[in-house]
C-alpha cells in the first residue's frame, strides 16, 4: 500500500477509499478519483506499483473473494502504519510524506514541474515546488537532458554481426 501510494501520489483518503470498480488492472488506470475541490482525475500506474496492485488482486482472488468493494480492508490501519514506520526507522515521517516522496523523486528523475503538478493535481506550480524538496543544484536541467540526448544520438551505430565472408 505504501509503494502504491508513492507511485500514484494519491492522498491517504483517496487510497483508503479506493474501490475495485475504480481499478483497471490491464491498463493500470485508477479512477475516477475525486480530489480537493470536487474535481475528478485518473492515475496511470506502471512498473512496480502496478505489479504490486496486480499481486494484491491475485491474493484477494486466491482468498476466494471477488474484486468488489474496497481495494484495501484495513483493520487497525493506524497501528499497522506506526509499526511499519518504526520498523523502517522513520521517526518523523507522516503518511502524507509519501506524496512529497513522489514529487521529489519524480523531479530528481528529470520530470518537469508542470507534469508533476498535473500528476499530483496541484492548482499551481508553486504548490508543486513545495513537494519536490530539492535544491536547484539537484534538479536535472535542460542541459542534462540535452547531454543525454546528444550522447545517445552520437553513439556509433551497432555493428552488424558478420558471417565471416566479405
Amino acid at each position: 500500500m505504501i509503494l502504491l501510494d508513492i507511485g500514484s501520489a494519491l492522498r491517504k483518503q483517496n487510497l483508503r477509499t479506493l474501490d475495485w470498480e475504480q481499478v483497471d488492472l490491464v491498463s493500470g488506470r485508477l479512477g475516477p478519483i475525486t480530489v480537493k475541490g470536487g474535481k475528478n482525475f485518473e492515475v496511470r500506474l506502471s512498473g512496480n506499483p502496478l505489479e504490486r496492485l496486480r499481486r494484491h488482486a491475485a491474493a484477494v482472488r486466491q482468498a476466494g473473494r471477488e474484486l468488489k468493494g474496497p481495494v484495501f480492508t484495513l483493520p487497525n490501519w493506524r497501528r499497522r502504519w506506526e509499526r511499519t514506520r518504526a520498523a523502517a526507522g522513520l521517526k518523523d515521517y507522516r503518511w502524507h510524506d509519501n506524496r512529497h516522496t513522489f514529487g521529489a523523486w519524480a523531479r530528481i528523475a528529470g520530470v518537469d514541474l508542470a507534469t508533476i503538478r498535473d500528476a499530483m493535481h496541484h492548482s499551481s506550480i508553486a504548490m508543486t515546488t513545495r513537494y519536490t524538496h530539492i535544491t536547484p543544484d539537484e534538479a536535472p536541467t535542460a542541459w542534462d537532458t540535452m547531454g543525454r540526448v546528444l550522447d545517445a544520438m552520437l553513439q556509433p551505430p551497432a555493428k552488424e554481426p558478420t558471417d565471416g565472408r566479405s
